[in-house]
């Protein structure tokens, strides 16, 4: 199975070997996923470091992405710090170029600043602090918008795949910051692509019923990109059959409480190639 180039940030960071990517690849794929936070006043998490492997195997293997394992930079828990995060971003504005596509995946806790009164909302890094995230360790959703338009401007695809709604005590559980980070996130600022695992008003499950240990909506996602959601058996997976896909099985799955992803995109957009054999 085939799928467009995508580069992936599936929770807090990216690249730290980003020099000796091949020179004739357009893009890399980077997977990221933290399940355990530094500071332990932030709740950590199960299996998004899982959620995270199981991607890096999607993308590298025969009948998933197809993708070079020398182009996967796979990283989690410790090694996904702010620094390594923007050193990504730094990577991506220098290689990315016209007609690339990128996607950036990422699963982990967001959160407001209870300081700020335009709660531009947070990504929080391994690193992040549990409190007064403008002193470092977290990527503003500010600055994400920031990196999506001038990659849009650049004529590059992007797409937004976003896990960050979970439960758990947050410095900005009295502003509801968790629901207002979901919020932000789904609001479109170029023309790209966003898949967010849920409503604002609800949060991302995970548990070992899916696969072992995953989030449901990461773990349907990739089932979803293998072939599961092309429901017209045309060996393509749009952006509207994923949306259909994933409806269907999470809320099944996870009632009686409600999770419902937000697509955000033309429906038409593909995914993936191949399909199911």
């Amino acid at each position: 199975m085939k799928i467009a180039a995508f580069l992936f940030f599936l929770i807090n960071s990216i690249i730290l070997i980003a020099q000796d990517m091949p020179a004739d690849e357009p893009t890399t794929w980077a997977v990221v996923g933290i399940s355990d936070y530094q500071d332990k006043n932030i709740p950590d998490l199960q299996y998004a470091h899982k959620d995270a492997e199981l991607f890096a195997d999607y993308l590298a293997a025969d009948d998933g992405g197809q993708v070079p394992k020398e182009n996967i930079i796979l990283l989690t828990n410790g090694k996904a710090s702010q620094a390594q995060l923007f050193l990504g971003l730094d990577y991506v504005f220098e290689k990315s170029k016209n007609g690339d596509e990128v996607i950036i995946y990422f699963a982990g806790h967001g959160d407001v600043e209870r300081l700020s009164k335009t709660q531009p909302g947070y990504l929080l890094c391994w690193n992040a602090p549990s409190r007064i995230y403008m002193a470092g360790g977290c990527l503003s959703l500010r600055d994400l918008e920031d990196v999506m338009l001038v990659l849009s401007e650049k004529n590059v695809k992007v797409l937004l795949i976003a896990d960050t709604s979970h439960p758990g005590k947050l410095s900005g559980n009295s502003i509801n910051g968790t629901q207002l980070t979901t919020a932000r996130l789904a609001m479109q600022k170029a023309n790209e692509t966003k898949i967010i695992s849920c409503q604002p008003d609800e949060y991302s499950i995970e548990g070992e019923q899916w696969g072992g240990g995953h989030g449901v909506f990461t773990y349907h996602l990739v089932k979803g990109l293998r072939g599961k959601a092309d429901m017209d058996a045309d060996k393509n997976v749009s952006l509207g059959e994923i949306e259909r896909y994933l409806e269907d099985n999470l809320s099944k799955e996870v009632a009686p409480m409600k999770q419902h992803p937000m697509v955000i995109g033309n429906k038409r957009t593909i995914l993936s190639c191949g399909g199911e054999e």
